[in-house]
């Protein structure tokens, strides 16, 4: 039997295909592969745009969504963030000339983020490997499986997992770039909770929680702890990487983790020197002579210190002047546009000394296309991060992206980096 047949006994209605592409070739030889399986309701789109107009002015959902991840205006990669976003609530082929374990690295993190891959297929199409993939699907069995609207008892639940085996915390990891060398020479850990039918509570929310219930200790050792190992494995592979982790404020009013910060233990000490603690600047500016000493107290233990947002409210410059920062994290907004401040500005391309000791480096973040990139090394930041350069990875997935990078000056038409953005993922 046909798997379009397939499909129509499961939902009742003839399979609605959409297929988005940007070459057109692509997308008459992805036509004929589906007509030759039995498909005949299919709707092609040029990019992540059109593909979207589609979705939303179509009058039956979509059952399959077959998405090459590097087109124009909006390529795959977004596309699929914003489908997340949307609730499709249908099965997602992946399509791509890239590298196969590009398309796994994809894969893999769709699957994290409960986006219903049903399957990825190299260029160019084929009819047998749309079938073999297409014959797998339940469109029955999963579109029960992705329905929106499953609510949470929020503080039950979570209060419970959270005082449990933490199983469902999740950690992936976006690399910055050194912008003068164009290595890879950091990452951001970033942090998210999946609640057991996939649905993802992003770092601040999480914590929040944690805070509310007596948990945060023991999950920010846990953060710090797998973060640590990370560290440890890439170490072991020789990438020596800047590690950030960005937590709240409260973290250094808690005697349980001010004492775990301060303690040195023997498994993670090691690999102090690699990991740096973000706070966000706004609730350390309203207590920063009283916070100054923990911080200090936490450098002398080799773990760096970075201040992230900075600008968004009155920590002044001059503030920090004596304190031995490892990095400061900017937004690319604070440069530039109606948001930009002519103070952060200034001190950036001005690469003036903050401290006596080290002058910490700047990492740009929201760096997401050439143009941002171009930006950064106008201004005289050290670092870029953002989809322009890499979006979140599995740790594992670290290693073997490294080895493939590429950096953007040796780069004519450099596309997104064709990773899945994690949804809100701090």
């Amino acid at each position: 039997m046909l798997p379009a047949v397939e499909l129509a006994k499961a939902s009742g209605l003839p399979p609605k295909i959409l297929l988005v592409d940007d070459e057109d070739f692509v997308l008459s030889l992805s036509t004929s592969a589906l007509r030759s399986l039995g498909f005949q309701d299919i709707d092609n789109a040029n990019n992540g745009v059109e593909a979207l107009e589609r979705l939303n002015t179509s009058e039956r959902s979509y059952d399959i969504i077959i998405c090459d991840l590097n087109m124009p205006e909006m390529d795959g990669v977004e596309f699929m963030r914003r489908i997340k976003a949307d609730k499709f609530s249908g099965g997602l082929i992946l399509l791509s000339g890239e590298d196969e374990r590009i398309l796994k690295i994809v894969e893999e993190l769709a699957t994290v983020q409960n986006i219903n891959i049903i399957g990825r297929i190299s260029k160019p199409v084929t009819t047998q490997g749309l079938k073999e993939i297409i014959e797998n699907y339940h469109l029955d069995e999963r579109i029960t499986a992705h329905t929106p609207g499953v609510s949470h008892n929020t503080v039950n639940e979570l209060t419970a997992d959270l005082k449990g085996n933490l199983d469902q915390l999740r950690l992936h990891y976006q690399p910055f770039v050194h912008i003068a060398s164009g290595e890879i020479r950091g990452i951001e850990t970033l942090i998210s909770w999946q609640y057991s039918d996939g649905e993802v509570l992003n770092a601040d929310e999480l914590l929040k929680e944690a805070d509310k219930c007596g948990c945060l200790s023991r999950v920010v050792q846990h953060i710090y702890q797998n973060a640590a190992r990370q560290s440890a494995v890439w170490s072991s592979q020789r990438l020596f990487l800047q590690n950030v982790i960005r937590l709240p404020i409260v973290v250094l009013d808690c005697d349980d983790l001010k004492t775990f910060f301060l303690n040195r233990t023997e498994n993670v000490n090691q690999f102090r020197r690699q990991l740096i603690l973000e706070f966000p600047e706004h609730p350390l500016a309203e207590h920063w002579s009283d916070r100054l000493d923990i911080l200090n107290q936490i450098q002398l233990q080799k773990i760096g210190i970075a201040i992230g947002n900075l600008g968004e409210s009155g920590l002044k410059l001059g503030q920090i002047n004596d304190f031995p920062l490892s990095l400061l994290r900017i937004d690319l907004p604070q440069l530039t546009g109606e948001s930009q401040n002519n103070e952060i500005l200034a001190t950036v391309r001005s690469g003036r000394n903050f401290g006596r000791h080290l002058r910490p480096e700047v990492v740009l973040k929201g760096v997401e296309k050439r143009e941002d990139w171009e930006i950064a090394e106008s201004v005289g930041a050290h670092y870029a991060q953002g989809a322009f350069c890499s979006q979140p990875l599995p740790g594992k997935s670290v290693s073997g992206f490294i080895e493939s990078w590429i950096p953007p000056r040796r780069q004519n038409n450099r596309q997104v980096r064709p990773a899945l953005a994690i949804a809100s993922p701090i």
